[in-house]
């Protein structure tokens, strides 16, 4: 009867240690799948910044003030800012008119572009 004891203790102690190593490896898969997932979302908001950098940059282009020294750029733009804060009807009236230029410059760009048969 004692043996039974024994070889069924010996047996759950076996089942134990192999249920631990399971457990040990899934959760170390686990935090590879998470940091994989984390360095994915880190690439993404890096290229969705970059994008947005040269988006901003073609707007600066546009306005024609690219060979603008960067102080007074963002000396200019610092006030912009504060009159957009006071004054955000004034942020309406610049939205509509960058708004018409961006979309005059889009049907300029189309006319220019030779149509492709098909």
């Amino acid at each position: 009867m004692e043996k039974k004891v024994a070889d069924k203790v010996a047996r759950l102690e076996r089942q134990k240690e192999e249920a631990l190593k399971k457990a040990k490896a899934a959760d170390a898969l686990l935090r590879e799948i998470r940091a994989e997932q984390d360095r994915k979302a880190k690439i993404a908001e890096r290229k969705a910044r970059t994008v947005a950098l040269i988006q901003t940059g073609a707007l600066v282009e546009i306005a024609g003030l690219l060979s603008m020294d960067k102080g007074t750029l963002l000396g200019g733009l610092q006030e912009i800012a504060k009159i957009i804060e006071s004054d955000p009807e004034k942020s309406h009236q610049w939205k509509s008119a960058g708004d018409a230029e961006l979309a005059q410059r889009e049907a300029e760009k189309k006319k220019s572009k030779p149509s492709t048969p098909t």
